[in-house]
C-alpha cells in the first residue's frame, strides 16, 4: 500500500510541470519497489513461506526514506505527503520508543509492544490485525495523496492534524502502557 502510494506521489511530482521530460528516476525507482513489494507479500501471507527479514525491512525503508528525500527537493507539500504516506510505520516506531522512554525501558531492546503486537495480545484475530493495518495504511497513503493535491500551508495544516489526532487515538487506546505485554521487559528495581 505504501510503496503503490510513493509510487502516485512519485508520478504526480515527475509530471507536475517542471519539464517536459518528466522525472523518471522517482518512477523507476518506485516500480522496482512495488514490483518486490508486490512479489514477495503473496509468500509472506500466513502462514508463511518466506520471512523478509532485518535485511529486507532495512533495504525497503532505506529505499522509502531516499524516495522521502527526493520529495523533499522541490515543493515541501510532497515532503509532507511521502511522510504521511509512510505513518503508519512512523507512528509504530514512535509509539515504541515513547513507550519505553515512559516507562523507563531500553529503547533498543525488543518487546511485543508494537501496535501489531498489542492488537494480537489482546485478543484480535491475526487476519483482523492484518486487516486494520493495511486499513490504516491504506489512510495514511489516501491523505497523504490528497496533501500532495492541495496548497503547502492546507498540507501543512493537515500533517500537524494527522499525527496529533493519530497520538490522541495511541493514548486512548492504551498503546504506551507497557502492562499485560506478553514478552515484555520486565523492570529490574
Amino acid at each position: 500500500i505504501i510503496t503503490v502510494a510513493m509510487l502516485l506521489l512519485s508520478i504526480h511530482l515527475a509530471t507536475w510541470g517542471f519539464s517536459q521530460t518528466g522525472d523518471p528516476v522517482r518512477i523507476i525507482i518506485c516500480l522496482g519497489l512495488v514490483g518486490a513489494a508486490c512479489g514477495f507479500l503473496p509468500f509472506n501471507r500466513y502462514p508463511a513461506k518466506i520471512f523478509m527479514g532485518d535485511a529486507g525491512s532495512m533495504l525497503l525503508g532505506f529505499m522509502m526514506a531516499a524516495l522521502m528525500l527526493l520529495f523533499a527537493e522541490r515543493v515541501p507539500r510532497w515532503w509532507m505527503a511521502s511522510i504521511v504516506v509512510f505513518g503508519l510505520p512512523i507512528l509504530d516506531t514512535a509509539v515504541a520508543l515513547v513507550r519505553r522512554l515512559i516507562n523507563h525501558r531500553p529503547l533498543f531492546v525488543s518487546d511485543r509492544g508494537h501496535i501489531y503486537d498489542q492488537m494480537i495480545d489482546r485478543g484480535i484475530p491475526l487476519k483482523k490485525t492484518v486487516a486494520i493495518c493495511y486499513v490504516l495504511a491504506g489512510i495514511y497513503a489516501g491523505i497523504g495523496l490528497i496533501m500532495s493535491q492541495i496548497r503547502t500551508r492546507y498540507a501543512a495544516t493537515v500533517y500537524v492534524f494527522v499525527f496529533v489526532i493519530s497520538g490522541l487515538i495511541v493514548w486512548k487506546k492504551g498503546y504506551l502502557k507497557m502492562e499485560g505485554l506478553r514478552g515484555a521487559i520486565h523492570k529490574e528495581d
